[in-house]
């Protein structure tokens, strides 16, 4: 019984130092890397589709789906 605790132990502690090791490294890279990419995205100037220079948000009525009011 007692080989039986310690070898419970032993698995807990193994997967407690793959979670550390590779686990936490591998999501702080992820979050680092999505990071830069929000940046990248809000450097080149924001979001939507552009239309000559202006995004379809600040003209609403160019949307094929949304025609102007008539």
């Amino acid at each position: 019984m007692q080989r039986f605790i310690f070898f419970r132990l032993q698995l807990w502690y193994s997967l407690a130092n793959m979670l550390h090791v590779w686990l936490i490294p591998a999501l702080m890279i992820l979050v680092a890397a999505l990071c830069v990419f929000y940046l990248l995205i809000k450097a080149r100037g924001g979001s939507g589709t552009r239309t000559e220079g202006r995004t379809v948000w600040d003209n609403p009525g160019e949307q094929d789906d949304n025609p102007p009011p008539a």
